[in-house]
Formats: C-alpha cells, sequence, structure tokens
C-alpha cells in the first residue's frame, strides 16, 4: 500500500512539475507579448492605458496561452511561433473576465485576489476597456490569419458567438435567476461553452499554427472541449455550486474523474508515445483540477512586467 501510494504521488508531482518548468519557460514571453499588444493599442497618455493594463500586471494562470504553445509542439510546430497567438487567447478571455464581473453580470468584487476592474475605475470604463482588448485580439487575430489562413478568423468567431462562450454566458445568467428555458435546450451543456469554448479555440488555433492535419486539429480541439469542463467543475465547486441548482451540472468526484480520465484518453488515443508536449497538456488537467493546493505561483519564473504601454 505505501510504495502504491508513493508512486501515485511521484506521478502527480512530475505532472505538476513538468506543466510548472513549462510555465517558468514561457510564460515571460507571453506576458512581454502582451504588454507589447497594448503599447500598439493604448499609449502612456491614453485614458484607459492604466484600466487596459490593469489586470496583466496580477499573476493569472494563463493555462488558456500554456495549452496552444504545448499543442503547437505536439503536433511538430514551434511554439515561440504561436506566441502571439497565446497573446491573442489570453486578451480575449481577459476581455470576457472584465465583463463577467460587472454589476450586471455577476458582480464580482474581486478577481485574482485584487479588486475588480469596475470596482477601481468605475463600470463604463470597464466596458470600454474589455471591448478595446476585445478590439485588440480581432485585430492582432486578423493580422495573424490573413498571414496564416483567414479561415481561423470566422472559427474563433464562431467559437465566442451565440452558440459558443457569449451564448453559455447568456445562459449562465437566465440560469441564475431561475428563469425558465425554452424546451429542448439543454441549459446545463450550453452554460459549459462560456468556458469550453475559448479552451478549445486555444487547443484548435495552437495545433493550426503547428501544422497539424485536421484529425489532430480536431483530436486537440475535443481534448479542450474536456479540459474546459474540468475549469468549470472546478470553479463551481470553488463557488460553492455543489448541487444541481436551476438546470445546472452537478459535479461529483466521479464525474470530475470520469472528465478527468476521457481528457487524458483523448490524449493518448490521438498522440501515443511519451511525447514531452503530451505531458504537458495532461500536467495542465492535474493543474486546472487541484488548482487548489498548485499555485498559480508555480507556473511563473519572474514577476510580471508591469503592463502600462510605454512609449
Amino acid at each position: 500500500m505505501g510504495n502504491r501510494s508513493t508512486s501515485a504521488t511521484s506521478v502527480r508531482m512530475d505532472g505538476l512539475s513538468t506543466v510548472g518548468a513549462f510555465g517558468r519557460h514561457w510564460l515571460p514571453a507571453i506576458d512581454l507579448a502582451l504588454v507589447r499588444s497594448l503599447g500598439e493599442e493604448v499609449d502612456a497618455s491614453s485614458m484607459l492605458a492604466e484600466p487596459a493594463g490593469y489586470w496583466f500586471r496580477f499573476k493569472g494562470r494563463r493555462f488558456r496561452p500554456l495549452a496552444l504553445l504545448a499543442a503547437c509542439e505536439l503536433v511538430g510546430g514551434r511554439p515561440e511561433g504561436a506566441v502571439d497567438a497565446a497573446c491573442i487567447i489570453e486578451l480575449i478571455h481577459t476581455s470576457s473576465l472584465i465583463l463577467d464581473d460587472l454589476p450586471c453580470m455577476d458582480d464580482s468584487a474581486e478577481r485574482r485576489g485584487v479588486a475588480s476592474l469596475h470596482r477601481v475605475y468605475g463600470d463604463a470604463t470597464a466596458l470600454l476597456t474589455a471591448l478595446l482588448l476585445l478590439n485588440l485580439a480581432h485585430r492582432r487575430l486578423a493580422r495573424l490569419c490573413a498571414a496564416r489562413g483567414a479561415v481561423w478568423h470566422e472559427r474563433i468567431c464562431e467559437l465566442l458567438g451565440n452558440g459558443g462562450m457569449i451564448g453559455g454566458q447568456d445562459i449562465d445568467l437566465r440560469l441564475a435567476r431561475g428563469d425558465s428555458l425554452p424546451a429542448g435546450i439543454d441549459g446545463a451543456g450550453v452554460r459549459l461553452r462560456k468556458t469550453t469554448s475559448l479552451t478549445v479555440a486555444a487547443l484548435e488555433l495552437g495545433a493550426f499554427l503547428g501544422g497539424a492535419p485536421p484529425s489532430q486539429v480536431d483530436a486537440l480541439g475535443a481534448f479542450g472541449a474536456a479540459l474546459g469542463r474540468l475549469v468549470q467543475a472546478m470553479d463551481d465547486l470553488v463557488d460553492g455550486d455543489r448541487q444541481p441548482a436551476n438546470g445546472r451540472h452537478a459535479w461529483s468526484p466521479d464525474a470530475i474523474l470520469s472528465e478527468r480520465r476521457r481528457a487524458t484518453m483523448l490524449l493518448h488515443d490521438a498522440f501515443p508515445g511519451n511525447r514531452p508536449a503530451r505531458r504537458v497538456l495532461e500536467g495542465l488537467v492535474q493543474f486546472v483540477v487541484e488548482q487548489s493546493t498548485a499555485p498559480v505561483a508555480m507556473l511563473h519564473r519572474d514577476p510580471v512586467p508591469s503592463a502600462r504601454p510605454g512609449p
């Protein structure tokens, strides 16, 4: 019994250390790309410069940008060529968080251990900042797609739209209010798209940039959906949503274990063999599930640079 326990602990630590090493290597490049991106959109004299850079000064999980880079490497690509795409995904994600925290949405007072953007700068500035970051993401995405394949801009918009992240957020708000949904709509399933869609976008875009064939893009997209469901499950548990309410999922330990196994098997089936990048993605699954005991700091090597755009 003791040997099996020690072995299991060793496997767990190996997964977390792998993703930790990957994060410490790549997150400084992602953070620098974010700062430079903001510098393209707003200069230091802009009234929106400070709120636009507010959250980028604080360490987040950044697991979607890391998943994008790992997917790129897994299919044989060069992650350094996908850092800009990782930055795009984080800009979209941050924009969605700012909107999610507004009083008309979840009315959250804090995010990442600090005051939410609207609590510091006001609702109107927070809304404009979210739109600015989303606009910047689309500008950079259009530039990327013009060089690599315009179809991916449409695909990302599809994943963000009514059938994806935005539609999922709408359903989440309706369920939270206790609204009844039209017959035939799987409220719990649609709600999950608010988290899964952007994760799918990160994995698929990383695979595309790595030169993957469609079958591998699809496989990593399916893994992204499973990873996104785990993210939502753990967020719900942290928020105290342990019981099914208003049509939401009930995340039992067995359900989480099943989703975790599904994510891992999707990777193993599509990418057999002991591939370092696959171990990173498996480590991200473990990191998400054990986020209460896997500190965000393990992913970061140096303090995040100031996000205030400079000259």
